[in-house]
């Protein structure tokens, strides 16, 4: 028989393995029910928890509702099919795929200040209305209180992943451009869609789920855990301070959005980029076009170390917002 020492270490190298094959998870779940269970934690018998509760159907939590968004798109680690409440929403909000991220060029100084890539209903204002809905102001989406939890619980844990708010521009070399929107419609700069289209040595591996998939799986290793309820309770013992937002929260959004540009400008620090090809498959088999990166040996705990970080804060931040919210 195994020890449980050599049972959980091998549970753990399954874990990882399919991880990165399948380069699903990370901030798309396990990442996603990491910062769910952080902001649970920290809000276990708290008087904002018992309102959750208003909210939540029996047997949900932070964490396991913290995928709803995704599953609403048709996302393959959900169930089978998204349920009729997220078919309802999608119905109701027919670009809610784009909520998810802003490609704000990872040379502005600020999501304020960019004059590029924001939308009126990117990640930073679906953020900012869903607040205004769980304060019992909805805005232009209309959505109900409990889609504005689900969506508050989900982006904001998008928020800090740095490759859903910064972006590169590239032109046919590989190299770096300013866009605007005359070079992207004569194709003289190219959107890179949030890393989706830079492949890892070539691969069908892109630099954006290894954000999503490997970077948290290289801080379960690190850490020694193999779920996310066991990574929250890691995390939170290097740190368990809880956080205070003061001030208003639409400004503390864009200021966490700030912070995830400045990330992405790291993410992008040393990475090889090679020309434009057409030599790529998208997600249904299709032609596509992009790049082939080479990463820099030290990648994986740079990635690593930010995305632990942008985690933990998510969480907190998570936590104190609802807090904040639900007086």
């Amino acid at each position: 028989m195994y020890s449980s020492n050599v049972k959980n270490t091998v549970r753990l190298i399954v874990v990882i393995a399919c991880g990165i094959s399948a380069n699903v998870f990370g901030w798309g779940g396990d990442g996603h029910k990491t910062i769910g269970a952080i902001a649970d934690q920290m809000l276990a018998g708290s008087p904002t928890s018992k309102k959750l509760k208003t909210l939540l159907q029996p047997g949900e939590s932070l964490s396991s509702i913290s995928t709803w968004a995704d599953c609403a798109k048709g996302f393959t680690y959900c169930q089978k099919e998204p349920t009729p409440e997220q078919k309802a929403f999608a119905t109701a909000n027919p670009q809610h795929h784009d909520y998810h991220y802003t490609d704000i060029p990872i040379d502005s100084v600020s999501y304020s200040e960019a004059t590029y890539g924001k939308t009126d209903h990117d990640v930073v204002q679906i953020l900012k209305e869903s607040i205004s809905t769980l304060r019992g102001n909805p805005g232009t989406h209309q959505f109900s209180k409990r889609e504005a939890l689900m969506l508050l619980t989900h982006m904001l844990g998008d928020l800090h992943q740095p490759l859903h708010v910064g972006a590169v521009y590239l032109d046919a070399n590989g190299a770096i451009q300013e866009p605007t929107q005359p070079l992207i419609d004569s194709k003289k700069v190219f959107a890179t869609e949030g890393g989706n289209k830079l492949h890892i040595n070539g691969t069908t591996r892109v630099i954006h789920g290894y954000w999503d998939s490997d970077a948290v799986k290289t801080i379960m290793r690190r850490k020694k855990v193999i779920d996310p309820a066991h990574l929250a309770t890691a995390l939170l013992d290097a740190n368990s301070k809880p956080l205070q937002i003061k001030g208003d929260l639409d400004k503390a959004i864009e200021t966490w959005a700030d912070e995830s540009l400045t990330d992405s400008k790291l993410a992008f620090d040393g990475v090889a980029i090679g020309n434009h090809t057409e030599n790529y498959k998208d997600p249904k088999g299709g032609a596509t076009d992009g790049w082939a990166i080479t990463l820099p040996t030290i990648y994986p705990k740079l990635a690593s170390d930010i995305a632990s970080d942008r985690l933990l804060l998510a969480g907190k931040r998570l936590a104190a917002v609802l807090a904040q919210i639900l007086k």
